[in-house]
C-alpha cells in the first residue's frame, strides 16, 4: 500500500529570491581580525547560471535567471532559485552534477570564505574574501552600510561570474 507521502521522498527544499545586490569592494585588514565561519567552494556552468554550491561541505544548487532590465550600474538583479538537499541521496547526486559540471568546457570555480561583521548600528552583514585576495561585502540594493570605520571602501563591482 502507498502513502500520499511516497510521492514527496525525492523532494528538496528550496529558496527563491528577487535578488538585487551592490557588491562593495573593501580593504578590511587582517585577516585573522575576522571570524571565519563560511568556506564555500562553487562552480558554475560556462553560463555562470547555474551553480553547484559546497558550504561547510554541504552541497547546494542554485539556479538563477537574470533580469537584465532592472539591473544598475552597479548590482545586477535575478531571480534566484536554491535547492538544498534533505537527504544523503540528494547530497551524493548534487556532488555528481558538480563533478558533470566541472568536466565541462568553460566551466568556473570560485572558493570563498565568509565572517559576520558588526555594523556601526549593531545590525550584521557578511565579509567576504576570496583565494584570490579579493575582499567585498554585499548588500541588498538600496540598504545603507554602516560599515565600521576600520572598513574602507574601495569602490563596487558587478561579479565576475556570467549571469
Amino acid at each position: 500500500m502507498s502513502h500520499w507521502t511516497d510521492d514527496l521522498k525525492d523532494m528538496m527544499e528550496y529558496e527563491f529570491e528577487l535578488e538585487t545586490e551592490t557588491r562593495y569592494v573593501i580593504e578590511a585588514g587582517n585577516i585573522a581580525d575576522y571570524n571565519w565561519v563560511n568556506h564555500v567552494v562553487d562552480v558554475y556552468d560556462e553560463s555562470g547560471r547555474a551553480r553547484i554550491r559546497v558550504k561547510n561541505g554541504v552541497p547546494r544548487l542554485s539556479l538563477k535567471v537574470p533580469l537584465f532590465s532592472k539591473d544598475t550600474t552597479t548590482s545586477k538583479t535575478c531571480i534566484r532559485l536554491e535547492y538544498k538537499p534533505i537527504t544523503k541521496k540528494q547530497e551524493k547526486e548534487l556532488l555528481l552534477i558538480r563533478q558533470l559540471v566541472l568536466a565541462e568546457k568553460g566551466a568556473q570555480t570560485s572558493e570563498k570564505f565568509g565572517a559576520p561583521l558588526e555594523n556601526k548600528d549593531g545590525t550584521r552583514t557578511w565579509i567576504n574574501r576570496d583565494s584570490n585576495g579579493n575582499w567585498w561585502i554585499e548588500a541588498d540594493e538600496g540598504v545603507p552600510l554602516n560599515l565600521p570605520d576600520t572598513i574602507k571602501i574601495l569602490g563596487t563591482q558587478k561579479s565576475g561570474i556570467k549571469v
